[in-house]
């Protein structure tokens, strides 16, 4: 229902029938906080702007992934010369990383030529090889493209917690402009009452003074107190327009076309809204899940964890290099051993007609490598102390946020007490001067006082909410 009293409100301030008023039609719909949330978390461009940085983890973790795609290659080398034809070399494969830095490879080659080297001599259909390329010490374990793997899978899951980051931060920011339209919404409410009651009380001093009941200064003080309250409600409907506005901000349809607050809907009255003080054991419970909850230290707990993953590499660079090749040669596409000219047993297969090789390497002082792993290991200690830091700081938000739900529930509770009790002593005083034992100066002041009281409580009521607003802030949860 909102959803489409928001399209029509905007249809409607387009072709200019509907401006932003500052006095809402009783028949307004009530805009709820859960229905506001829901509204900027699927249209405002921030959150849309939140949901690309999802998209950005998967776009890296494709990438990463590509490093195990199979490879097709290719070369083809001739050398012409003098009517010579000196060599000709060509060969094509395939090439298929594996998680445990093994690579199964593929070839076919021919060559020819007067001046072949001897070395790359191959049967006259040319030959076909098999085999596999693996790393022994260095790269066994861990390797750049499985760290970039690991990496990016980290990666996505840090990025939607920064996601999550973001909308937290755009919907307490939007729950406070919402909170603030709300309590002017209510301020406007008492002062039209007040004028109201204020207008009705001159025009029966009025009456009263043209049957002689009442003195002239009685309409007088009457009247300068109409106009004193109608002053003060022009101010509250400029608050309230602005506070619209500010709320219009947060409001955008699916085609990135922005929203208008107009008069078809309005704010929940705050004395319907319920408060209540908030238990140690609560507590408890929101600072026990605040590492779990909370995305902004979660970011920090994945950025470790990425750190650690960079670390095992450096560690793994201390190894020796130790690689070693085998590759089965065949004739043509036979790979069947052959002895004397005759086909042999299974059991000269990987004996015979193959190539073999190892390649090693090992820096003797290893200071590029130590280096490596001492500053890899203090950007995980500095990691680690600015995560206690915000640690810290969350739970001390979370804490004053409770502690200000606690105070602000006792004084909801002792400024209700007061406005009752102005309320029976605006009665008692409206009777008196009734009954002529009163002037219009006390009732006037009595009624600035029952107002006053119940500015305060609608404010403690709207700070009350917005102390809530900040401790789901503070836990994480808002975009929940």
């Amino acid at each position: 229902m909102i959803r489409s009293i928001l399209i029509f409100g905007w249809v409607m301030t387009s072709l200019g029938t509907i401006g932003l008023l500052a006095q809402p039609v009783d028949s307004a719909a009530v805009l709820n906080q859960e229905e506001y949330f829901d509204w900027v978390i699927e249209h405002h461009p921030y959150a849309l702007q939140a949901g690309l940085v999802r998209d950005e983890a998967a776009a890296v973790l494709r990438k990463a992934r590509g490093g195990f795609d199979p490879k097709l290659e290719g070369a083809w080398d001739q050398k012409y010369f003098e009517g010579k034809s000196y060599y000709h070399l060509a060969h094509g494969g395939f090439k298929i990383p594996t998680w445990y830095g093994l690579e199964v490879k593929g070839e076919y080659g021919w060559s020819d030529g007067v001046f072949l080297n001897p070395e790359q001599s191959l049967p006259a259909i040319g030959q076909a090889s098999f085999g596999i390329s693996a790393n022994l010490l260095q790269g066994l374990f861990i390797d750049k493209r499985r760290a970039d793997l690991q990496k990016a899978k980290i990666f996505q899951q840090a990025s939607e917690a920064e996601r999550r980051e973001l909308m937290n931060d755009l919907l307490m920011t939007a729950g406070e402009s919402y909170w603030a339209w709300t309590l002017v919404y209510n301020e406007l409410l008492l002062y039209r009452q007040a004028f109201q009651f204020s207008q009705q009380r001159f025009e029966g001093i009025r009456e009263s003074f043209i049957q002689g009941d009442k003195a002239a200064v009685d309409t007088l003080e009457s009247w300068i107190q109409v106009q004193n309250w109608e002053n003060q409600l022009v101010d509250a409907s400029l608050k309230y327009q602005k506070a619209s506005l500010d709320l219009s901000n947060f409001l955008w349809l699916e085609q990135g076309i922005p929203l208008e607050v107009t008069d078809r809907i309005k704010p929940p009255l705050l004395a319907n809204l319920s408060v209540f003080e908030p238990s140690l054991e609560s507590l408890a419970v929101s600072q026990g899940n605040l590492n779990n909850t909370q995305p902004a230290l979660q970011a920090y707990r994945f950025k470790l964890a990425s750190l650690e993953v960079d670390r095992k590499l450096k560690i793994d660079k201390l190894k020796p290099v130790l690689r070693f090749d085998y590759y089965l040669l065949g004739n043509g596409l036979d790979f069947g051993p052959y002895e004397n000219g005759n086909g042999g047993g299974l059991s000269q297969l990987f004996g015979q007609n193959y190539k073999l090789g190892a390649t090693f390497s090992f820096p003797l002082f290893l200071r590029k490598e130590r280096g490596d792993v001492e500053l890899a290991n203090l950007k995980i200690t500095e990691n680690r102390l600015q995560l206690q830091q915000k640690e810290l700081e969350w739970n001390n938000k979370l804490e004053s946020y409770f502690l200000s739900l606690q105070n602000i529930a006792d004084q909801i509770r002792r400024l209700e007490q007061m406005v009752v009790g102005y309320r029976s002593l605006l009665a008692a005083e409206n009777e008196k001067f009734n009954i002529g034992e009163s002037s219009i100066f006390l009732l006037n002041s009595r009624e600035q006082k029952l107002l006053d009281a119940q500015l305060k409580l609608a404010k403690m009521r709207s700070r009350w909410q917005k102390s809530q607003l900040g401790m789901d802030w503070a836990q994480g949860i808002l975009s929940n």
